[in-house]
C-alpha cells in the first residue's frame, strides 16, 4: 500500500494521485495543504528525510515497514520499470535514488501482484 502525502495545488502530486488510481493500487493520501505544507502529525513524517521538501511524498508499505521511495518522478521511474517487465522480464533493474534494491524488487513484485 502507498501512502501520498500531497497538496491539492501541486501539478506533481496530482499526478500521482492519478498514477495510483489509473492502476488500482491501495493507498492512503494526506492532503497537507494547511500549515504551509506541514503535516507534523502523523508519524509517517518521520520516514521522510527532512531534506526532502517537495511534493508529493510517497512511502510504500512492505510488510509492517514503511518506506520513502521519493515524489512523483520515482514513482513515474517505478511505473516505467513496471512496464519493462511486461515486456522483458530478464531486464536487469537498476537501484533508484531514495530505494534499497531489494526494497525496490520487492515493490516491483507486490505491484505486479496486484
Amino acid at each position: 500500500m502507498f501512502t501520498i502525502f500531497y497538496l491539492s495545488n501541486c501539478g506533481y502530486s496530482m499526478k500521482t494521485l492519478k498514477t495510483i488510481k489509473d492502476n488500482n493500487f491501495p493507498s492512503r493520501n494526506i492532503k497537507c495543504d494547511r500549515n504551509n505544507g506541514i503535516c507534523s502529525s502523523d508519524p509517517d513524517l518521520k520516514i521522510i528525510p527532512e531534506t526532502y521538501t517537495s511534493y508529493p511524498k510517497i512511502l510504500f508499505q512492505i510488510k509492517d515497514k514503511k518506506i520513502f521511495i521519493g515524489g512523483n518522478q520515482e514513482l513515474d521511474k517505478i511505473m516505467d520499470i513496471l512496464k519493462e517487465i511486461k515486456k522483458n522480464p530478464d531486464i536487469v533493474i537498476q537501484s533508484q535514488r531514495f530505494i534499497k534494491q531489494s526494497y525496490l524488487y520487492y515493490i516491483l513484485l507486490k505491484l505486479i501482484l496486484l
